[in-house]
């Protein structure tokens, strides 16, 4: 855990002396533009202070996970909810969008249990998902998922209100860091 903390502060320290070191360089740069009356390295400033602004916003966007299990990795549990095929296929859509989302992040996903529907979609599934700060990002995601739709599996085409509960959580073991 200590090494763990120690690497986290090492980042940090990390990037704002490389935050610091670019406005030096720029700060610099700039005064030589200005004595020589040259427009091209005002260009390159303007560059490198975007480039050190998307570093800042970075930091200040990791600020924001101050719950202290927020660098951890997390599992997702989906349920499908009343409705039937109907909320199955949309547990499973909801599944899908997880999967995608988690690949987007860079986190690796790994399906522990799936219980498929009868007709179409899922009754159940649990996803490990790890990475840096994953359940940090999906921690908002807790709760209940509604979604209203015509049924492709009603041949009265009619309109259906379907239902699918997700759960996230991390489980603390030191064997397996969670």
């Amino acid at each position: 855990d200590l090494g763990k903390e120690k690497k986290s502060l090492e980042n940090i320290v990390d990037s704002l002396t490389t935050i610091r070191g670019g406005l030096r360089d720029a700060a610099d740069l700039l005064e030589m533009a200005r004595e020589e009356n040259d427009e091209d390295p005002l260009i390159a400033v303007e560059a490198d202070a975007h480039e050190l602004q998307k570093q800042v916003e970075a930091m200040e966007f990791r600020r924001m996970f101050s719950n202290p299990l927020d660098k951890n990795s997390c599992f997702i549990d989906i349920q499908a909810g009343a409705g039937g095929t109907e909320a199955q296929d949309w547990a499973s859509m909801l599944l899908r969008q997880y999967l995608r989302y988690c690949e987007r992040k860079g986190f690796k996903t790994e399906i522990l249990e799936q219980s498929d529907g009868e007709v179409a979609g899922i009754k159940t599934a649990t996803i490990k998902v790890e990475g840096d700060h994953a359940y940090g990002f999906l921690r908002t995601e807790t709760g209940v998922h509604r979604l209203v739709r015509k049924s492709p599996f009603d041949s009265a085409n009619g309109r259906h209100t379907s239902f699918s509960r997700d759960r996230k959580s991390t489980r603390l073991n030191s064997s397996n860091g969670y």
